[in-house]
This record gives C-alpha cells, structure tokens and sequence, in this order.
C-alpha cells in the first residue's frame, strides 16, 4: 500500500498482514493487524533499479566491448557486444 505525507509530499510505502484467529468451533475470534513501514526498502529497490537502468545505458551504446567476469562460476554475467564478436555469453 502507497501513502503520499501531505506535508513532506514524501511517498511512503506500508505492506501489511491480517491474521484471524479462531476459537476451537472455527468461528473468529479476534485479528491481528501488522504494519510495516517498507518505504526506505522501495527507495533502495528503485535506486538500483535506476542505477542498473544507467549501466546498461552507458554500456549498451558504448563503442567497446565491455564484460563481466565470474570467475567463481566461469560465467560471463554481461557482455555487451555477442553480436559483433558472435559469441554467445552462455
């Protein structure tokens, strides 16, 4: 669930959870309501989505091949140029 503080005009996020809680006929009894605040959590999940958004940006158009390498795994996560080198990253 998204808020906006009237007076900061900040976007503040909240995920939540209800849980009911029953007798032992099944029928409810009572609920417990849990807010939590996950604002600073999106706020980290959209700088890296936009920071991930500028690597690619900067890569993608860049006149030279630029890789990643993962030498624990012998994997190239990211290779911006397959197509010139016509090599696969896989």
């Amino acid at each position: 669930y998204t808020f906006i503080n009237e007076i900061t005009k900040q976007q503040l996020w909240f995920e939540y959870s209800l849980i009911p809680f029953f007798n032992e006929k099944r029928k409810i009894l009572n609920y417990c309501l849990m807010i939590q605040d996950i604002t600073d959590k999106k706020n980290v999940e959209k700088e890296l989505i936009d920071s991930e958004t500028k690597f690619r940006n900067l890569t993608e158009y860049s006149p030279n091949i630029i890789y990643i390498i993962d030498f624990k795994n012998r994997e190239f996560p990211y290779f911006n140029r397959e197509e010139i080198l016509g090599y696969d990253i896989h």
